[in-house]
């Protein structure tokens, strides 16, 4: 089916177009119905990408195995590069937890805004939590301070 579905798009100058939907529906089949962790997905779906390119010959590609190689090399250059920015946001969220910062501000807030305001509160100690630390491990950790002192009200699905 691949022989027939490249060829066609590079003749018709939709291969680059062609290539992302493919990829974009590679990625949601992964994710959705084989389960798969997203950054499984993202990463066979570059490779997916670079493989399609080098096919149809619009890519900068000289063949399948200089694809593959061109997509693990910019992902661990990447890695390098932001590698150290996470594992300092790791260590300033380790500080913030073990010391009991983060629970005072999540506290803190819960005060001002009242139980029944607990939404906002979570939404005003994430933002002040997320600053030094990535937003979605805040999230995680404020949802659980939330859950257990605000009594599961209606934004944790009684």
């Amino acid at each position: 089916m691949i022989d027939l579905v490249v060829p066609v798009l590079a003749v018709t100058g939709l291969a680059p177009l062609g290539i992302l939907a493919a990829s974009v529906v590679f990625i949601i089949v992964a994710i959705v119905w084989l389960r798969w962790h997203a950054f499984f997905a993202l990463m066979f779906a570059a490779v997916l990408a670079g493989l399609l390119a080098a096919w149809s010959g619009i890519g900068a590609f000289g063949g399948s195995t200089e694809a593959v190689e061109a997509v693990m090399v910019e992902m661990g250059m990447m890695a390098g590069k932001v590698g150290f920015v996470i594992a300092m946001a790791a260590v300033i969220g380790v500080c913030l937890m073990e010391s009991g910062a983060a629970d005072r501000i999540v506290r803190t807030f819960l005060r001002v805004f009242g139980e029944k305001r607990a939404g906002w509160a979570m939404m005003f100690s994430g933002f002040v939590l997320s600053v030094p630390v990535f937003f979605d491990t805040v999230f995680l950790v404020v949802s659980g301070k939330f859950s257990k002192k605000a009594g599961h009200g209606r934004w944790f699905g009684e």
